[in-house]
């Protein structure tokens, strides 16, 4: 019988970066197809189609984000 070190398949050393890299592309893998199977008439899924976070110019405030993202799903905003 061979040991028991033997018996397991060899594995690579990853640094804690890698191991998070990894996780996280799977984590967002699985939150796509989450994000995928939510019926379209979903007022953000329809103008969202991908979990990838939206380009807004540089300098732009959160409070404009909020509102450009508000204007495209037709909330009204004061």
């Amino acid at each position: 019988m061979k040991p028991p070190h033997l018996l397991l398949p060899q594995l690579t050393s990853l640094t804690s970066s890698e191991t998070f890299t990894i996780i996280h592309h799977k984590l967002m893998e699985e939150w796509q197809k989450c994000w995928s199977n939510q019926p379209l008439y979903n007022k953000l899924r329809n103008i969202k189609l991908s979990i990838k976070k939206v380009k807004y110019p540089p300098n732009t405030k959160r409070r404009e984000e909020v509102n450009i993202t508000r204007t495209k799903i037709g909330i009204h905003i004061n």
